[in-house]
């Protein structure tokens, strides 16, 4: 039975692409094997006695994506974002100004809506609320933030095995890298409120409660680290 640990780290693609193995997150495990140049026909494990080493090139890549839509002139909104086992390097929250509407009616004194958002990051019944420098937004500027988890990439460049299996195990129990996939969900929290002036519009004329709307799309992403192994020949590495 594979331990706690085995379980918690993400599925890795491993393939040989012109002698470069890829490895992604949340894709079966495909076992790969070492070719000496990128016009060989046939590829090779390191001969044995004898290891490879791998060159490490870390990226970030697409984890998780949610969306929520919200309408009226005050309320609150929530939209959860689950990471299941990955190496979160940011959380990113975006409100288009373009899919953001308030109509209201300046001319008599009523104000824009005044959004306030929060972000928490929720752990086996814990929370944590994330902070980033703005809280609130409106429908004129949007928002455009990211809260940063891991913002450098695991400093881990080479990594030494008998093939592209053990090389894949060898990098993800790294010191520098083992522990740091989690599975969180982060909360995004919206509420609203449009600023009341106390005028009252005479009969007859625009301001009335009907003439103002509010409606906003908000997108909550993240990204996670990624690496790429690149193989070097067998004989450089030696017994």
């Amino acid at each position: 039975m594979p331990t706690r640990d085995e379980m918690d780290k993400p599925a890795i693609l491993m393939t040989v692409v012109a002698g470069v193995v890829i490895l992604a997150a949340s894709v079966p495990f495909l076992p790969a094997l070492y070719c000496e140049s990128p016009a060989a026909t046939t590829c090779q494990e390191a001969p044995a006695g004898q290891t490879l080493q791998f060159d490490a090139t870390w990226f970030e890549v697409p984890a998780a994506t949610a969306a929520l839509q919200a309408s009226g002139n005050s309320g609150r909104a929530m939209a959860n974002l689950t990471i299941e086992a990955a190496m979160t390097s940011a959380i990113h929250v975006k409100v288009d100004p373009a899919t953001c509407r308030d109509v209201f009616n300046p001319t008599l004194q009523q104000q824009p809506v005044t959004v306030t958002y929060t972000l928490k990051r929720l752990v086996d019944g814990d929370q944590t609320e994330l902070t980033t420098p703005q809280s609130t937004f409106t429908c004129a500027d949007g928002l455009d933030a990211t809260f940063a988890r891991r913002a450098e990439a695991p400093d881990v460049a080479v990594v030494e095995a008998s093939d592209a299996e053990s090389a894949q195990a060898s990098l993800w129990d790294h010191p520098a890298v083992v522990g740091q996939n989690e599975t969180a969900t982060y909360q995004l929290t919206l509420t609203w409120v449009r600023g009341r002036s106390g005028v009252t519009p005479p009969p007859g004329l625009p301001g009335t409660p009907a003439d103002t709307s509010f409606s906003l799309e908000a997108q909550v992403s993240a990204k996670s680290w990624a690496a790429i192994l690149t193989p070097t020949p067998p004989e450089v590495v030696g017994k």
